[in-house]
């Protein structure tokens, strides 16, 4: 799974807006929006609908917004545990 990928696709869920993610991310907004339908055709799966002038997570959207969630989450543990190890 590309992980680059997922961490955007958390951005546009968290914000619920790829506009708004590619502004906070710097990015351009065709740029997020290629690398959000490269993880859906990755995963194999739809990840948002369109909703107004936003996004709606699907089912499987929540799944794996969720579960990038955790992982980003530990990611962020094991560099405060190993920056501990390092100031030692």
């Amino acid at each position: 799974m590309n992980l680059h990928a997922l961490r955007i696709f958390t951005k546009v869920a968290d914000l619920g807006s790829i506009t708004a993610a590619a502004n906070d991310l710097l990015l351009s907004q065709p740029a997020v929006t290629i690398q959000i339908r490269n993880l859906e055709k990755e995963l194999g799966l739809k990840l948002t609908e369109s909703k107004g002038r936003g996004i709606q997570l699907t089912e499987e959207g929540r799944f794996v917004y969720e579960q990038g969630l955790r992982l980003f989450h530990l990611e962020a543990q094991i560099e405060d545990k190993l920056k501990l190890f390092v100031a030692k």
